[in-house]
């Protein structure tokens, strides 16, 4: 489960950036083995990442490398809030836990009403596709 604690994390990434980084990964690791929505957000991630590094540079490297991680682990938490906003559910832990403070385990999808703005931004486009491609597949059978 992820640092409940971000100042932590912050003085860790001061202090010894790889080690946070290890960190983070492997608790995103974690997090993604059991929600294929992290999955889906830490491939992305993943994959519009470069990581070449040469040795002479590697400790500004991996200083660069710990901002950049802060900087995508900040967008993979937003596409996650956006999208828990946008099928009512709870941003902290989907409803997969029952500590959670903010909604004791329950908060899966529909949990709550909807955004309807970001619900029309982000999951009504992938309706309507999937829509269109089911009437497309109906007239093919």
């Amino acid at each position: 489960m992820m640092d409940d604690d971000p100042e932590r994390l912050l003085a860790l990434l001061q202090q010894d950036p790889a080690t946070a980084r290890q960190l983070v990964q492997a608790q995103l690791a974690e997090r993604a083995a059991s929600d294929p929505m992290m999955a889906m957000v830490l491939q992305m991630a993943t994959s519009a990442r470069a990581s070449d590094t040469d040795e002479a540079d590697q400790d500004h490297d991996e200083r660069s490398q710990a901002g950049e991680l802060r900087g995508e682990l900040a967008r993979a938490q937003d596409l996650l809030d956006d999208l828990a906003a946008a099928l009512g559910a709870c941003a902290a832990c989907w409803g997969a836990d029952e500590g959670c403070r903010a909604c004791r385990g329950h908060g899966v999808p529909g949990w709550r009403i909807p955004d309807e703005a970001m619900f029309d931004a982000i999951v009504a486009p992938a309706l309507r596709r999937r829509s269109r491609n089911h009437h497309a597949q109906g007239r093919n059978a």
